[in-house]
């Protein structure tokens, strides 16, 4: 983008200084480099934004691990809570009793095909 504003402004300075077109083309280039200046400004903005919320981000992060322990801490109660519930106990159980009886079963089968 830089080289095709310095070739126009390299083309203007090769224009007699009262030409029409040479007008025009200093108008376009001034438009386009406040069109630039604009578009970097924004940028730079939107860069300045997205490093805030980061910031903002990481010191909630640090707020709820010194509160609940962070992310395990949330974990821990929630596990807690589900040692609670008998439904939960009750079909994690049955999991883990039809896991072994599939796992079994498929150990005695290999047995018997030897």
């Amino acid at each position: 983008m830089n080289d095709k504003i310095n070739e126009l402004k390299t083309l203007i300075d090769t224009l007699e200084t009262d030409s029409p077109l040479r007008k025009q083309l200093e108008e376009a280039l001034a438009a386009e480099l406040k069109r630039k200046a604009e578009a970097e400004a924004e940028a730079a903005a939107k860069e300045e934004t997205a490093k805030e919320e980061a910031d903002d981000d990481a010191a909630e992060d640090d707020d709820s691990e010194d509160d609940a322990g962070g992310v395990f801490g949330d974990l821990k109660e929630k596990l807690e809570g589900l040692a609670d519930n008998d439904e939960f106990i009750t079909a994690a159980a049955g999991f883990v009793l039809g896991a072994a009886a599939v796992g079994l079963g498929a150990l005695a089968a290999t047995a018997l095909k030897k």
